[in-house]
């Protein structure tokens, strides 16, 4: 076959189209040194949808995080990232130079575009979302094609204040201060809900959502949390409050039978909603009369209530997956020792990993729930205890006397990974090298373990 058939031609470029940016670039990797014609045929397709991409994005990155969910769960505006594709495709029949340009600018690796192309590109957009059929753009209402309109409008202003977007976030002095205030000023000279608009676009640039609270305070100038709440900004205030209560909810309905997802899923939302709870401190002081400083006191005792209740059952769990059990020494002596016969997959094992992972998971918000004196305490406790469990499984396996060496390595790797997640990775590492040691002397004549 000497070249690819239209046919052939036309389902590869519909594959291409709804593949993944990173799917494209291993594509081209793949097909960068083949000689054949299809192999260059396939090859030249992936290249042109990057650059279509990449120019779709040089023209709308203000915009561009409104098409996805915030990765954090924090609720915002999130449109179909069909629509994004549908309107690019028109405007790439309407304004075949404009796009053009902004693809030779990405051929040639330059970073920016002019302004007016740009601009007006996003300007045209918000003009086929007010005049189109609603369902070509894969909207669900006018009203939505009217709202994402009106972000399109304000691309130009958000264009021009993201720069400064990470100043912003830092110290605010006078010179600061003055020039945010003017750009929300400016925002709402273009539209009566511009300002919080403008806010929105910028809070999808942000990868911590609570840093858009350092934002509304310099916007108000420190203003109390009663004037905020009946402010346009109230609503970003009110979202992130959803937020940590809803996080305070996952943390509540943990318990032995969560899965590890669901620990994960809680743990990661827990990193979020401790963010939060640290801006809301900083940027909108609690007060006594505040609903949202209320709502956020009763999150923050209900997370560190579920938390300290977790964090005191750590031991029992780790007792239960790593038992001891009594053997004698001489005549009635007896004392007790590490359970050689325990199942190192038991249920008891992954309940208590999935515990410790919350120990140590909880090692940069304890501080903020106010439970890092508890948390550490028990982590070192349960420390102590895997250590001189590691130990006497590795004398035993030294002296021979484990019945099974091969379940005991399976304990001590346990212990290994208790050890890593209540202390640290090094007293981990120190006894698995140790393990391997043991293994090592047990290696008969041949090489081969006689463990195995």
């Amino acid at each position: 076959m000497s070249d690819l058939s239209e046919a052939k031609r036309a389902a590869i470029a519909a594959l291409i189209e709804a593949a993944p940016d990173a799917m494209l670039t291993s594509i081209e990797a793949a097909f960068r040194t083949a000689s054949s014609a299809p192999a260059v045929a396939v090859r030249n397709l992936a290249v042109a949808a990057q650059v279509e991409r990449a120019a779709r994005a040089l023209a709308f990155e203000p915009i561009l995080p409104l098409f996805k969910a915030r990765a954090d769960g924090v609720k915002a505006p999130c449109f179909p990232a069909a629509t994004l594709s549908a309107l690019w495709r028109e405007l790439a029949q309407r304004r075949p130079d404009a796009v053009a340009i902004l693809a030779a600018r990405i051929r040639s690796q330059e970073p920016d575009a002019p302004g007016v192309v740009v601009d007006g590109l996003c300007a045209e957009a918000a003009a086929l979302l007010r005049e189109g059929d609603v369902a070509a753009w894969r909207l669900a209402s006018e009203a939505d094609a009217e709202s994402l309109a009106a972000y399109f409008e304000l691309t130009p202003l958000a264009r021009a204040t993201l720069p400064r977007l990470h100043e912003w976030l830092g110290r605010i002095d006078h010179e600061r201060g003055v020039s945010l205030r003017l750009a929300f000023k400016d925002a709402a000279g273009v539209r009566d809900d511009g300002a919080a608009r403008l806010l929105e676009l910028m809070l999808g640039h942000l990868d911590h959502a609570g840093q858009v609270l350092r934002l509304v305070a310099a916007i108000t100038d420190g203003a109390r949390e009663s004037f905020i709440r009946n402010s346009e900004l109230a609503d970003f205030g009110e979202r992130l409050v959803a937020f940590v209560e809803e996080r305070a909810g996952e943390i509540r309905r943990l318990g032995p039978r969560s899965t590890a997802a669901e620990t994960e899923a809680a743990m990661a939302g827990l990193s979020a909603a401790v963010e939060i709870l640290s801006e809301f401190d900083i940027n909108v002081p609690p007060t006594p009369e505040g609903d949202w400083s209320r709502r956020l006191a009763s999150a923050r005792s209900a997370i560190g209530g579920q938390l300290e209740t977790i964090v005191r059952g750590v031991e029992k769990l780790v007792d239960k997956a790593l038992p001891l059990a009594s053997t004698r020494i001489a005549g009635r002596m007896s004392r007790l020792a590490p359970n050689l016969a325990a199942d190192p997959e038991s249920a008891a094992v992954h309940e208590a990993r999935r515990a410790l992972t919350m120990l140590h998971r909880l090692r940069g918000a304890a501080s903020a729930l106010g439970c890092e004196s508890l948390r550490a305490q028990v982590a070192e406790s349960v420390a102590v205890r895997v250590d001189s469990y590691a130990e006497e499984v590795l004398q035993l396996l030294h002296g021979g006397d484990a019945e099974d060496p091969k379940r005991a390595l399976a304990l001590l790797e346990v212990a290994a990974e208790f050890l890593g997640l209540s202390r640290d990775e090094s007293a981990a590492a120190l006894v698995r090298r140790r393990a391997a040691v043991a293994l090592a002397a047990d290696a008969g004549p041949d090489g081969d373990s006689q463990a195995a």
